[in-house]
């Protein structure tokens, strides 16, 4: 699909925007091609911008005590940053990376003021800083980690099969064993 119309749909699923608005948008982005493992954010980086991912896939992630704690990722059609540091405008203590070959197409703060200063009909952009609120792991709605996995399924079923399972289990804030143990309860129950 031409990431102009990609854009274009993307957007339209926040709000009916004018050509005229999509295409003021649409000049305020720059489109990059990255390649697996590539960091967008580093720890001590400040958010100072949002993507969206048109092919690929990202995840945000920190690392404590030498263990790396996956909070989120981000597929086709997501809104991608860090929300404490884009919000603060502070250092990150997270990492963006892509988990694959991806595209994405990032706005700036810089450019996303200069759109909401021109038209107020973005002020509806902020919608997606909500969306971007950290933790989204699935691991605070549930203390087993079989009803993390079982929210997993239900929500991102795909993920399964595109991440792997060592990031999973991170994500639902589980061993790898015990991610494997789930897994094969889940498969024969």
């Amino acid at each position: 699909m031409d990431n102009y119309l990609h854009i274009k749909t993307i957007l339209g699923k926040l709000h009916h925007f004018t050509d005229e608005h999509i295409d003021l948008f649409y000049s305020m982005l720059s489109v990059k091609q990255l390649k697996k493992n590539t960091t967008l954010l580093k720890p001590g980086q400040v958010c100072n911008f949002i993507s969206i991912v048109l092919k690929g896939s990202l995840r945000i992630y920190h690392i404590n005590n030498e263990k790396e704690h996956i909070l989120s990722f981000f597929t086709e059609e997501s809104w991608a940053a860090d929300h404490n540091s884009f919000v603060s405008q502070k250092p990150s203590v997270n990492t963006i990376q892509t988990m694959e070959p991806t595209e994405v197409a990032i706005i700036s703060i810089q450019n996303l003021h200069k759109l909401i200063e021109t038209d107020q009909q973005f002020m509806i952009l902020g919608r997606i800083l909500k969306d971007l609120t950290i933790p989204q792991q699935l691991s605070v709605h549930h203390t087993s980690p079989q009803g993390r996995y079982d929210d997993l399924m239900l929500q991102h079923p795909e993920w399964i099969i595109r991440f792997p399972q060592k990031h999973l289990a991170s994500y639902l804030g589980i061993t790898p064993e015990t991610f494997s143990r789930v897994k094969r309860k889940h498969l024969f129950s």
